[in-house]
């Protein structure tokens, strides 16, 4: 999904206001706002990085490191796959790609709820 970069985004938001040199890139113009990005991309490898390793450890904690490097691999690409969806979405004008890729997700977990809830009698699906 694209929550790192959600989180990225809002750190790298709040630490303009904290760290002076930030806040001139801000001012700057395209070329503060391409190091803004680069920050943001730099901070959500490492955000999808611990977010990767928690679900690996939560879900399978006795894993073989070749796999969990392999997991943590995909799963950070998978973030930026759906950043760069969400950039072409923005780029085409269709509206704010984040929002409508966080809209889709939603949609989508609240149609397996409601799956849940009118075809099983409280027991798990079968499928």
């Amino acid at each position: 999904g694209v929550m790192p970069y959600v989180t990225a985004s809002i750190v790298i938001q709040l630490s303009q206001k904290v760290f002076p040199f930030m806040k001139e890139w801000q001012e700057q113009g395209e070329k503060g706002k391409r190091k803004i990005n680069i920050c943001t991309r730099i901070l959500t490898i490492l955000l999808s990085l611990g977010h990767g390793w928690t679900f690996i450890q939560i879900e399978s904690p006795f894993l073989p490191f070749n796999f969990i490097f392999q997991t943590l691999f995909f799963l950070t690409v998978g973030v930026f796959i759906s950043v760069w969806l969400a950039d072409l979405i923005t780029s085409k004008g269709l509206g704010n790609g984040i929002s409508i890729l966080i809209a889709i997700g939603m949609a989508d977990k609240l149609y397996k709820t409601f799956e849940y809830l009118l075809f099983t009698n409280g027991s798990e699906i079968e499928r």
